[in-house]
């Protein structure tokens, strides 16, 4: 109880003391009031967190559960939360939601967002049917689980991917009469340059790209010096793949690989924005 490694004793021997030497008298006795209170209100919230589940539930199977989404639309955001964070911890025991995928999980119930979204890590599918909120496992191949820190999360076209804080869309538009290269939030890229499927994912060890104009490929890390981008925040920058390559590194640069040309028929517009 005296080792300074655990917050809870760095909290009781130096934060307490040093609050109370410039508070009022009895902050102690306070915040313990204020935190059993808290605990109290807690446990009364997720109580009716779960009954709004077990009445949002339609369907549910090893894997999947369908919910009613007129149910979660009309109860309390808050409380649609915890019910959406209680499912989705029914099917993956150990996932805990941040606010941001739970927030898209509520859109989609609520109709705000028209598409299907898969959460961040790629194990959990969520699509809108009718006047239900579907959510489904994905099956994981041996060995995908061992990549759970550097999540790959499926872009279908059209649709969007929740990627940490980052929600990217993707939908086929008629082309523009000339190429465009804007890298930030919202480019077009050549559908029938795109080998196999689209994806989202953050950096990994190694990763080159070939950017707009270039011959030949540069190390992504390269490309994250020259562009000043701090070393802390590389590995949340969102990249857009296909089977084979990167697409976009959004914020900086397309692919040479897959820009529009005049020979191109269709087009892919891609959009990113933080959700968090």
């Amino acid at each position: 109880n005296a080792d300074p490694t655990f917050a809870r004793n760095r909290v009781r021997h130096r934060l307490l003391p040093a609050l109370e030497e410039e508070a009022p008298p009895g902050l102690r006795r306070r915040l313990l009031a204020l935190a059993a209170e808290a605990h109290e209100e807690v446990a009364l919230l997720e109580e009716s967190a779960t009954d709004l589940l077990e009445r949002a539930l339609l369907a549910g199977s090893p894997g999947s559960l369908c919910l009613d989404r007129s149910t979660l639309a009309g109860a309390p955001p808050a409380l649609a939360r915890r019910a959406l964070r209680r499912a989705v911890r029914r099917l993956i025991p150990v996932a805990e939601l941040d606010r941001a995928s739970t927030d898209l999980l509520l859109r989609l119930a609520t109709g705000d967002l028209a598409t299907g979204v898969t959460l961040p890590g790629g194990r959990l599918q969520a699509v809108r049917r009718g006047a239900a909120l579907c959510l489904t496992v994905r099956e994981t191949s041996p060995g995908e689980g061992a990549a759970e820190a550097l999540p790959i999360v499926s872009l279908p076209v059209p649709g969007s991917a929740a990627l940490g804080e980052w929600l990217v869309t993707v939908c086929p538009v008629s082309p523009p009469p000339r190429p465009e290269g804007d890298p930030g939030r919202s480019v077009l890229l050549d559908a029938d340059r795109v080998c196999g499927e689209l994806a989202v994912r953050f950096a990994r060890p190694g990763d080159r790209v070939r950017p707009l104009g270039m011959a030949g490929r540069r190390k992504l890390q390269d490309l994250f010096v020259d562009a000043k981008v701090p070393r802390s925040t590389r590995g949340r920058v969102p990249l857009v793949v296909d089977d084979e390559r990167i697409l976009w590194v959004v914020g900086h640069c397309i692919s040479e690989d897959a820009r529009l040309g005049e020979r191109t028929q269709r087009a892919l517009r891609l959009e990113a924005r933080r959700e968090g």
